[in-house]
C-alpha cells in the first residue's frame, strides 16, 4: 500500500518572512477530518514551526528528501510558495527531473537575485532543470496560462498549488488575491487528469485562514483530491 508522509509548515501565506509570526493555518482540524480510507495511508506527520524562522527552506528540503528516499510521497502543507523550490531541490537530489505543475494566479518567475515567492519559479526552473508547466497564471497580460492543463503530462510529476489558484469570489483566503475569472475545483480535477505519469509529491501553499472564514470545505476537498491522486 503507497504511504504518503505530511510535512506541516507552521505559518501560513500571511506571514512574509518565515518564522516572524501570523497565526498557524488550521491544517491539524483538515488532517483530522480526512476519510478514514486516506488516513490509513498516511505514515506519519512532522511539523516544522514557525520559531525555526531561517531554517525553515532547509527543513523542508531535508524532510521532503528522506520521504522520497524511504519511498514516500511527500504531502507539504502551509507556508509560502518560496518553500517550494526546497521541495524542487530534494526532488532533483532524489529522483532527477521531472514535471512540475505549478498551478497559481501568479507565475512567480521574476527574474531577480533573491529567492521569495515571486521568484521561486524562475531560480527553481533555472537550477534544477524541471518541465515547468503554468496552470491558471492571470495576474500578467504576457503570463497568461489556461485555468486547466490542455494536455498530456507524462512521466513522474509534482503538484505545486498556490489557492490563490481558486478564483477569489468562491476562495478569498489568501494574501494576494487576484481578479478572476480563476480557477474552479473541476478546473483543479481536468489539471491533475492530465497527469498521466507517477505524481510523486504535492505542495499546497498560501492558505490564509480567518475566523470563521467558510473555505474549510474546499481546502478539504483539494487536500482529499491531492492525496488521491499521489495515491492512484
Amino acid at each position: 500500500m503507497r504511504k504518503v508522509r505530511v510535512i506541516v509548515v507552521d505559518y501560513d501565506g500571511g506571514t512574509k518572512v518565515p518564522g516572524s509570526g501570523g497565526s498557524s493555518p488550521a491544517w491539524h482540524v483538515v488532517l483530522e477530518d480526512l476519510p478514514i480510507s486516506l488516513r490509513a495511508h498516511i505514515a506519519g506527520q512532522l511539523t516544522i514551526s514557525r520559531s525555526l524562522g531561517r531554517y525553515i527552506p532547509s527543513m523542508v528540503r531535508f524532510a521532503i528528501g528522506d520521504c522520497l528516499r524511504d519511498g514516500l510521497s511527500p504531502l507539504l502543507l502551509g507556508g509560502d510558495h518560496s518553500l517550494s523550490y526546497a521541495t524542487a531541490w530534494a526532488a532533483r537530489e532524489c529522483v532527477g527531473t521531472l514535471a512540475v505543475v505549478h498551478a497559481d494566479a501568479h507565475h512567480d518567475s521574476y527574474q531577480v537575485p533573491y529567492l521569495s515567492n515571486y521568484s521561486f519559479a524562475y531560480h527553481a526552473g533555472r537550477d534544477f532543470g524541471h518541465q515547468w508547466h503554468g496552470v491558471g497564471w492571470r495576474h500578467e497580460p504576457d503570463q497568461l496560462r489556461s485555468r486547466r492543463l490542455e494536455y498530456d503530462v507524462r512521466g513522474p510529476s509534482w503538484l505545486s498549488f498556490d489557492f490563490d489558484y481558486f478564483d477569489p469570489e468562491i476562495f478569498p483566503a489568501v494574501r494576494f488575491p487576484v481578479p478572476g475569472p480563476g480557477g474552479t475545483p473541476e478546473d483543479l480535477d481536468a489539471t491533475i487528469d492530465r497527469m498521466k505519469g507517477p505524481l510523486l509529491g504535492v505542495d499546497l501553499l498560501e492558505w490564509m485562514p480567518a475566523p470563521g472564514a467558510e473555505n474549510s470545505d474546499l481546502v478539504m476537498r483539494t487536500v482529499v483530491r491531492a492525496l488521491e491522486a499521489v495515491l492512484r
